[in-house]
């Protein structure tokens, strides 16, 4: 077939005839045949047109054969040039990593060895606590408690604690997995045993009552420590710069600043990397809740109610269920049982005030656990600890 010859003028487009407008894939054409053969030289179905005689430039296959004739070659393509197109597209700049992003590490983990993220961790059995615990809900209070209500039957039980505590003093300058376990063994077991005072507890199953003891403890320990270092501070035993708990049979004095701090059984990282976690010293609430304590000086019938308060709220937001059922209805009862207090006993009519500074403490320990509740979410994401416990809902916020 005899294709009708094209303009030899170097101003003429050589496949349609045009005015051209420069070099393309190797022939001086418009920019309209530039685009048609980058589009049409890919595809497989143009063939050489045997349907003209003469040049067709409505023929898509007389079109690309003219641009081969004219010396366009699709070896001459340069991709991602256009940009428009998704591959051609205007790259974004790219801001500037820092050293953290760069190794892929925070801050606080940066001398570490990256192997020590993925060592195995160890498993602490927590079921002869537990196993301790049910023997004491099972045996009850240590001896026949008799009140007009429950609130003062909680109050004499918290009174018998405190009088069951010898006057030696012991003082804690060094706090390992030996002092730690042991700590928290003292505060769940005695949480536990102050809850067997309450004698609806003894109406919940034996898993339920399990289970709310494993989610209250700590919040309940974290009010009664304030309370015991506020009773040491007012006899003298302690002072403003150390806290006192009460251990086993004694008590145990010691000062957050000076502590000495061994968490290599749980950790691999050192104590400044690990202060975030670590620094209990700079929780404005413990001095500053401290001294409201001081002020306020709360009797055991007070004391006892801020705990039920404290530790009922906490478990019915995070178990749900039985268990809030359970908590808001001892809630209930423990109000009216308050409010008997002030009214009959104390003939206190006009409490209000006074409530309102109590549950301030209260408040105050619920934002720290909040605070706890943050740090613990962050140490699990960078892997910081080398421990898991048995029964992992033992330390949640705690």
């Amino acid at each position: 077939m005899e294709l009708e010859p094209c303009s030899s003028s170097p101003e003429r487009c050589k496949v349609c005839g045009d005015t051209g407008n420069g070099m393309h894939f190797g022939a001086f054409t418009c920019r309209a045949c530039a685009a048609f053969f980058r589009r049409a030289a890919s595809r497989k179905f143009l063939r050489k047109c045997e349907n003209h005689l003469i040049f067709a430039l409505k023929c898509k296959n007389c079109r690309l054969q003219r641009c081969y004739e004219a010396g366009m070659s699709s070896e001459n393509f340069q991709f991602c040039r256009d940009l428009i197109g998704a591959k051609g597209a205007i790259p974004k700049l790219k801001v500037p990593k820092s050293f953290e992003q760069t190794v892929g590490r925070p801050y606080f983990v940066l001398q570490c060895d990256p192997e020590v993220l993925f060592l195995r961790r160890n498993i602490i059995d927590c079921v002869p606590l537990l196993e301790k615990a049910e023997k004491l809900i099972e045996f009850g209070s240590e001896s026949p408690v008799f009140s007009k209500n429950r609130l003062l039957k909680l109050a004499q039980g918290l009174q018998q604690f405190q009088d069951a505590k010898s006057n030696q003093v012991k003082f804690v300058q060094k706090m390992g997995q030996k002092e730690i376990m042991s700590f928290f063994e003292t505060d769940f077991l005695c949480a536990t045993k102050w809850f067997t005072y309450l004698d609806e507890f003894q109406f919940l199953d034996k898993n339920q009552q399990l289970t709310l003891m494993q989610g209250i403890w700590h919040v309940w320990s974290r009010l009664h420590k304030l309370a015991v270092s506020a009773m040491g501070r007012r006899r003298g035993i302690c002072d403003k710069n150390t806290v006192m708990v009460s251990h086993q049979n004694e008590f145990a004095v010691c000062d957050l600043n000076e502590i000495e701090v061994d968490m290599s059984w749980c950790t691999n990282f050192s104590n400044e990397q690990m202060r975030y976690f670590l620094d209990t010293s700079h929780d404005s609430y413990v001095y500053q809740v401290m001294d409201e304590m001081l002020g306020l000086k709360p009797n055991d019938v007070e004391l006892s109610y801020m705990m039920c308060q404290l530790c009922l709220q906490y478990a019915g937001q995070r178990f749900q269920g039985e268990i809030l059922e359970f908590c808001e209805k001892m809630l209930g009862f423990l109000a009216d049982d308050l409010h008997s207090y002030y009214v009959k006993q104390l003939r206190m009519p006009n409490y209000a005030a006074r409530l309102a500074k109590l549950m301030k403490i209260n408040n105050r320990i619920k934002e720290s656990v909040l605070k706890t509740r943050q740090r613990q979410q962050i140490a699990e994401l960078f892997n910081v600890w080398t421990v898991d416990f048995s029964h992992p809902e033992f330390f949640r916020d705690a």
